[in-house]
């Protein structure tokens, strides 16, 4: 009876890319001050106030920023 062979080291290792891990450590500063600011925010925009709680004005704001980033990212990629 004869046993399978593996190739390689043996060890199944995923490398993740510096964008990831970029991208992981800003999402653990951004969740780590999410919890720690409970507190009401005030928006005031014209005529217009809104109150909320802290985090989601910070939570509004990074998803916001997430999605520019990634609209200008696609439009920079389609420029050619």
């Amino acid at each position: 009876m004869s046993h399978p062979t593996t190739s390689g080291s043996g060890s199944s290792s995923t490398s993740l890319s510096p964008k990831t891990i970029i991208g992981l450590a800003l999402a653990a500063v951004v969740l780590i001050l999410i919890l720690q600011n409970t507190g009401e925010g005030t928006f005031r925009f014209l005529v217009w106030a809104l109150t909320a709680p802290a985090w989601v004005w910070f939570l509004t704001v990074f998803v916001a920023g997430g999605a520019v980033g990634s609209l200008l990212t696609v439009r920079r990629g389609k420029k050619k």
